[in-house]
């Protein structure tokens, strides 16, 4: 709500586009997102108009991790690879450089999380590898909710020493329509698979 005032006494009040906005004895209303106008008019005359816009306000939602289905080509997890190193981080901060997953070619991992509210987000998927490889498609696949993520623009280079060091790098995947409720994030590794590191969203 918000006050409006006109420099005359005994005004009359009204509002172009009452679905948006309504107004009486000066005082504008929002009732639902778009534009309108609110004039004042006296003895027949308008004596003024104000431009009103009125935007949703931006919801805010609770994510919360909930667990990961992990599928191995092989039938088994060896080295570092395991279902209980989940690369699942809630509003994580940057990568510490710390490997918690490797996925190997023919892998399946799906990241599940819940939002209370239809939101949309960045998902971050932060990786490294010693090898240098571009682009990110060659390398996997990913859908979100079921629904294919395209990775065609997505490159990924990773620095090394030459000796098996290689830093972590965060690759956006882009925004994405949220649900209220469960989401899932499904990676099919296809190639010579990364060190996933966490998901920020």
């Amino acid at each position: 709500t918000g006050q409006v005032k006109a420099d005359q006494e005994g005004v009359t009040w009204a509002s172009t586009n009452t679905a948006v906005a309504t107004v009486e004895n000066g005082v504008v209303k929002a009732v639902a997102p778009g534009s309108a106008k609110i004039t004042a008019s006296k003895d027949g005359f308008r004596t003024g108009d104000l431009n009103v816009t009125v935007n949703r306000k931006p919801p805010i939602a609770t994510l919360h991790m909930e667990d990961a289905d992990h599928n191995a080509a092989d039938g088994f997890w060896y080295n570092s690879r395991g279902p209980e190193l989940t690369p699942v981080y809630e509003k994580s901060a940057a990568s510490d450089g710390t490997c918690i997953g490797y996925f190997g070619e023919g892998d399946v991992e799906v990241l599940k999380f819940t939002s209370s509210a239809a939101i949309k987000a960045e998902l971050v998927l932060t990786m490294g590898h010693n090898n240098s490889f571009e682009p990110l498609a060659d390398i996997m696949d990913a859908k979100l909710n079921n629904v294919a993520i395209d990775l065609s623009a997505k490159n990924y280079v990773t620095d090394s020493d030459g000796q098996g060091g290689y830093t972590f790098q965060g690759v956006s995947f882009g925004e994405f329509d949220l649900v209220a409720g469960e989401n899932a994030l499904e990676l099919d590794l296809k190639g010579n698979a990364p060190y996933l590191d966490d998901l920020m969203i």
